[in-house]
């Protein structure tokens, strides 16, 4: 979702967590197993976006709302649908894209990884987005601890472990 935002930098994150699965024996709420799904999840960012996430019993499935209509995937992006604006009825109407072609996301990232090397250009996936969406994750477990409250970066408690990360 980052990519789509244009890899905004966050300035408000507030989530709440299923369980959290800590470390045997650790009492400081700084070191976990791995990462728990989310309940809810807010980002504001610097560009005047927003990220919503809610955890439904569907998965795998996300909604992108632009100004000018919504793109949705489903089913591990197996499925695309596109809906464009009409302009003036505040109805959105579906439109004709290319089927999805299903690919395996970590090849795709080792591809684009050897090619950056090869190339010398940078890939899609940089550090940049890589550094905000982890201050998104330790914003998202700071604000969980706290009972839900809005969270500011840089977040603090920076020596927080998960081991799925």
């Amino acid at each position: 979702m980052l990519y789509f935002l244009g890899d905004p930098n966050p300035v408000a994150i507030r989530a709440q967590l299923t369980k959290l699965n800590r470390c045997e024996g650790d009492t400081t709420n700084m070191r976990f197993e791995n990462d728990p799904p989310l309940e809810t999840a807010f980002v504001e960012f610097d560009n005047g976006t927003t990220l919503h996430q809610v955890n439904a019993a569907i998965r795998a499935e996300y909604e992108i709302i632009c100004e000018k209509g919504l793109i949705r995937t489903q089913n591990d992006a197996e499925a695309l649908y596109v809906r464009k604006s009409d302009g003036g009825r505040n109805s959105n109407d579906p439109i004709e894209v290319d089927p999805v072609e299903h690919f395996c996301g970590t090849e795709r990232k080792v591809r684009e990884l050897v090619d950056s090397i090869r190339t010398g250009k940078p890939g899609v996936s940089n550090l940049r987005a890589t550094m905000i969406g982890t201050e998104i994750g330790f914003g998202f477990y700071e604000s969980h601890l706290q009972g839900g409250a809005v969270v500011r970066p840089p977040v603090p408690n920076r020596s927080r472990w998960v081991a799925s990360w």
